[in-house]
């Protein structure tokens, strides 16, 4: 006679062996008897598929999602967690180890799509490249009628100063003492081109500041205050 051991902890059915008879009843009803076992039973688990076990519960199996060591699950941030428990939410996504991987490594490269995980096309891709590259930028640059102007500029000496804060006080009073204070601005770049240090670079142009220009600047510190 067979009987069906499962997990001590998780219940989940483990494997089947050949029942030992239990030496004192068998000897008293004349019949085999099965010793039975602590986490064992009499009844047949039922066939399972692919990520799927079979749970007891107490009397009758149950059968459960199970993807433990096969793959991971992703959350709607796109992060990726190791399934390590039987069963799993009716709405969770499940993907292979191969995939989870991927998405860890360029979660940029996936979306989630009618609760999927699917890879970005590259135009999609492309456009968000884009449209990072644009965010970079204005959040590194003010507009002003000369051009475009850096929030942090490197001096000569290496030092980093800001443009607002530190430098416009000092280009207003030159212009007011008669002084030609050139400055550097930047052309708009194409953000389908890469921003590297190099193209950065021959988008620069050298104007004459006026006051009129220092004007726009302390509106400028006016509006990243929100005032």
């Amino acid at each position: 006679m067979k009987i069906y051991l499962y997990d001590k902890y998780t219940l989940e059915f483990l494997k089947e062996a050949e029942a030992d008879a239990d030496p004192e009843e068998t000897k008293i009803r004349g019949v085999f008897v099965p010793l039975l076992p602590a986490n064992a039973t009499l009844i047949e688990p039922p066939q399972i598929q692919e990520n799927e076990t079979a749970v007891f519960a107490g009397n009758s199996w149950i059968v459960y999602p199970d993807y433990r060591g096969k793959s991971c699950k992703v959350n709607a941030d796109l992060t990726v967690e190791d399934i390590t428990t039987i069963g799993i939410s009716e709405d969770a996504i499940i993907v292979s180890k191969e995939i989870g991987e991927e998405i860890k490594n360029h979660p940029e490269m996936f979306k989630i799509e009618e609760n999927e995980v699917v890879r970005k096309s590259e135009e999609e891709r492309n456009a968000e490249i884009v449209a990072e590259r644009q965010k970079r930028f204005e959040s590194a640059f003010f507009q002003t009628s000369l051009g475009w102007i850096r929030r942090k500029v490197t001096m000569q000496d290496g030092s980093i100063k800001d443009f607002l804060s530190d430098l416009i006080l000092p280009i207003k009073a030159g212009i007011e003492m008669g002084e030609d204070v050139k400055i550097i601005i930047y052309k708009k770049p194409d953000f389908t081109e890469e921003d590297t240090l190099e193209y950065m670079e021959s988008l620069q142009e050298r104007k004459t500041a006026d006051l009129n220009f220092v004007k726009e600047c302390l509106l400028q510190t006016v509006r990243d205050f929100g005032i």
